[in-house]
């Protein structure tokens, strides 16, 4: 894979960007390379991440009540970032998968767990299985929503191994938030 595909296949703009185009859920928000907007969303009363498209691991993520605006304005350097507004989660499941082959590209979905999030950001590993592994309808909507993602990265030419990182909101609504690859 190339650094160009490889960069395409991680980059959470790119993601929201298709899980938008394909009717996927999605937080929501908005993307802008604009700092007044960026300052609009700052001052708003309600709790925002403004994520870099690129971040990993839950670092390069700002929040309006606990960064200054001006850290966020140091840091985006008039690039593309995502503002979504914050909710409630329950717990942030991934899905463990494969792509491989030559030109008939096939793919293989191997795990689901649940991921250890410090402060319920920074990412620290992963228990297998996922707790919502039994729970048919929640469990068979990763399954639905990750063959849509893998597809996706099989069209921009990704092969190896990735994951794909999900929230569960507290009242069970399920979005990708980001791909491992």
């Amino acid at each position: 894979v190339t650094s160009e595909i490889s960069e395409l296949a991680n980059n959470k703009l790119k993601l929201k960007q298709f899980l938008e185009k394909e009717w996927l859920p999605t937080i929501d928000g908005i993307y802008t390379n604009k700092s007044e907007i960026i300052e609009e969303y700052f001052n708003k009363n309600e709790h925002y991440f403004f994520k870099d498209p690129l971040g990993v691991s839950g670092y390069w993520f700002w929040s309006n009540q606990k960064n200054s605006l001006k850290e966020i304005l140091a840091w985006y350097k008039w690039k593309d970032l995502i503002i979504e507004q914050v909710i409630e989660k329950e717990d942030s499941p991934s899905i463990q998968f494969c792509i491989y082959g030559g030109s008939n590209k096939k793919a293989i979905i191997f795990g689901f767990t649940d991921q250890i999030l410090e402060w319920g950001q920074h990412y620290m590993g992963n228990e297998s299985p996922s707790r919502y592994h039994h729970h048919k309808n929640i469990s068979e909507e990763f399954i639905r929503q990750s063959e849509i993602i893998i597809n996706y990265l099989i069209n921009i030419g990704y092969v190896w191994f990735g994951g794909i990182d999900f929230m569960v909101s507290t009242n069970k609504e399920i979005y990708a938030t980001e791909v491992n690859a």
